[in-house]
Order: C-alpha cells, then sequence, then structure tokens
C-alpha cells in the first residue's frame, strides 16, 4: 500500500504552508490496472492522477500544489509499470497532455491463485504416452487438460500434443484413424497447391495484391531467433510461406 494526502483550501502564495485540513487514505497497488496523469497545460507540475483498478474502479486526485514531474518519474522508474503507446491523435500532442502507466503484475499472491496452482509439472512424452491404450486412444482427457492447463507442455513435446488440442485429432482417435487423417488433409493440400499454381495471369496478379504480398511481408518478420527459422534462406520459411499462401 501506498499512502497518500488530498486537501481543499484558499491558495498558497508567498511560501505559506499547505492546509491543515489534509486527509489521509491508501490505495493498494497490487489493485491497480493502469495509472494516467493529466498536466494542467500553464505549469505541467499541476493536474490530476486517475488511478483505474482491475474491477474498473476510478480514484481522481488533484495536485493543487504541484510534485507530478516528480510522481511521472517514480512511475518512469518502477519496474511494475510501462508508459502505453500514444494513439495517433495525442502524438501530435507536444508535450503530451496526458500519459498512461499500465502497471504489469509480475506475480500473484496465493490468495489469488488457484488451488491447484503449482500441483502439476509440464505434461512430458512419457506422461503423454502414459495416457494412450494399445490401439492409441487418448484417455484421461479432463486431467490432460488439467495438467496442461496449470503446467504447461514440455517443449519436445508440443507437436505431438497440440494437434489434438486444437481438435485435429479425436482423444479417442486410433493410430489407424490419425494415419487415415493425415492421408486425406494431405491430399487436400496437395489439391489447393495445385490451384493456386494453375492460376493464370490475371487470377496470379489478383492473388498477389489480396494475399501473397501480405503473406510475404508476415513471413519475413518471422521470429528468427527461433531456432527453427533462424538463418537465412531457412527451408522451413519458405514452407511456412507455402502453407500460407495455400490457406
Amino acid at each position: 500500500n501506498r499512502t497518500a494526502s488530498s486537501g481543499s483550501g484558499g491558495s498558497n502564495s508567498g511560501g505559506d504552508a499547505l492546509p491543515r485540513d489534509v486527509s489521509t487514505f491508501t490505495i493498494d497497488l497490487g489493485q491497480m490496472r493502469s495509472v494516467k496523469v493529466f498536466f494542467n497545460m500553464d505549469d505541467r507540475t499541476s493536474g490530476q492522477l486517475v488511478v483505474a483498478s482491475a474491477n474498473k474502479q476510478f480514484r481522481v486526485l488533484h495536485f493543487h500544489h504541484g510534485g507530478l514531474p516528480g510522481l511521472q518519474k517514480a512511475l518512469d522508474d518502477w519496474p511494475m509499470s510501462s508508459q502505453a503507446v500514444r494513439r495517433n491523435e495525442e502524438v501530435s500532442e507536444s508535450p503530451p497532455r496526458s500519459i498512461t502507466f499500465n502497471i504489469c503484475r509480475t506475480h500473484l499472491d496465493e490468495d489469488g491463485c488457484h488451488p491447484e496452482e503449482g500441483m502439476y509439472c509440464a505434461l512430458t512424452l512419457d506422461a503423454w504416452f502414459g495416457f494412450m491404450d494399445p490401439d492409441g486412444r487418448v484417455t484421461n482427457e479432463p486431467l490432460i487438460r488439467k495438467i496442461i492447463f496449470f503446467g504447461g507442455i514440455t517443449p519436445d513435446a508440443r507437436r505431438i500434443v497440440w494437434p489434438f488440442l486444437l481438435n485435429y485429432y479425436a482423444f479417442d482417435s486410433t493410430h489407424e484413424e490419425r494415419a487415415a487423417i493425415r492421408d486425406d488433409y494431405r491430399t487436400v493440400y496437395q489439391a489447393m497447391k495445385k490451384k493456386r499454381e494453375a492460376m493464370d495471369s490475371a487470377e496470379r496478379q489478383q492473388f498477389w495484391q489480396k494475399v501473397q504480398c501480405t503473406v510475404e511481408k508476415d513471413v519475413v518478420r518471422t521470429d528468427r531467433s527461433q531456432l527453427f527459422f533462424a538463418g537465412e534462406k531457412n527451408p522451413n520459411t519458405a514452407m511456412l510461406q507455402e502453407i500460407l499462401l495455400c490457406y
């Protein structure tokens, strides 16, 4: 918690002390979602501070006697806050009339967590295959989903598990049924690819304008820090482009 003070009274001049009728209140910073600082354009030291909580409640604090620049610096330096991107209409304001800080909670206390949080480790390949019967059906789907929800999936198991989470395969499908599904989709994909490659010049030009130019721009921006897409002329990047162009 942080304690702040607010007050009302006549204007201070000549170094007079602040008014005596000052009230004290507290704000739980753990419940804040954002903070917005509004500056008075005449001196940019006074203005308002608007605190928005997670349940969309707002507190407006009025700074009549300066202090906002120091508060802005404190928010800039606070690791849990970051300045929000300014909208187009705000960029033209120089200096800006207001600055918004988003509050990022790096962890939750026990009261904010689900009772089963921390009870499950990430789903491994060995654990995944341990849920399979001899025909390849994945048993106990609710438990598997709970493990994944709370613990995640180890990187080596993701390409095996995600097709089930995306309903590409049913959990109760057999090895043979999944092989047939792969064959069917491979046939569909090859037909779509041949249809795209058989376009005439007018269709190809229209396709390039509506689809291909966007896909080519997006593919080169794929995260190259991921080993699968790292390096120039990576065949995996070319494969990704082919898939996107087909679909």
